[in-house]
């Protein structure tokens, strides 16, 4: 649950929400820097869960023990627990943001988490924003019966395969490949690093190796 609900920031920033599918859970952002972020955390087979606007209480010398929301707090499969905050490049730079953060972290004696990190748009390209877009709208699809026909087929695919491929194997043809563009998130199957969400796009069974 939020601590705080987003407002409306100055410049127009983009307000809003999205459905979280693999949690069945709303997140807020407010920002379209938040909302790539979002995106991509909700979409990462390496989260566990993602919630907005976290309070942290930290002891400053001047000021007590003031009180700061999180954008996003990341609870990561590796155990790990995150706090993230997304500022645009330009921002974070004439705001000290990173050591600022890094003084809450330092600092803090509510909702301490294991690490504080700064997101800017530099973190992300654009492929891994539209695939992870992507992931959430099949998702949402809600379609059990169809994640489990592909899950059945991967085991029969060949060590490299396009992601059509695998929905033709799974007897469900485009809502076969809706299923598998849907299970990326969950790790089943994998795509190389910059390789954009299509049929044609060359797949593997399981996580890709770190190279």
């Amino acid at each position: 649950m939020a601590h705080r609900i987003p407002r409306p920031k100055k410049r127009g920033s983009r307000t809003g929400s999205i459905v979280d599918p693999f949690r069945w859970v709303v997140i807020r952002f407010e920002s379209g820097l938040e909302e790539d972020v979002l995106f991509s955390l909700v979409a990462s087979p390496d989260v566990r869960a993602v919630r907005e606007q976290q309070l942290i209480r930290y002891r400053c010398p001047n000021s007590g023990t003031p009180e700061y929301h999180s954008d996003y707090q990341v609870d990561w499969w590796s155990g790990v627990v995150s706090t993230i905050e997304c500022k645009y490049d330009e921002d974070s730079e004439r705001k000290a943001v990173p050591a600022k953060i890094g003084g809450i972290g330092r600092n803090a004696v509510l909702g301490t988490t294991d690490d504080y990190r700064v997101v800017t748009q530099f973190d992300l390209d654009d492929i891994t924003i539209a695939n992870a877009r992507a992931i959430v709208a099949c998702a949402l699809d809600d379609d059990p019966e169809g994640l489990e026909a592909v899950r059945r087929a991967l085991p029969g695919m060949p060590e490299g395969f396009a992601l059509g491929d695998v929905a033709d194997a799974s007897g469900l043809g485009f809502r076969g490949y809706r299923a598998a563009v849907a299970l990326l998130q969950s790790g089943a199957l994998s795509l190389a690093p910059g390789v954009a969400v299509s049929p044609d796009a060359r797949a593997r069974v399981g996580r890709p190796v770190a190279s």
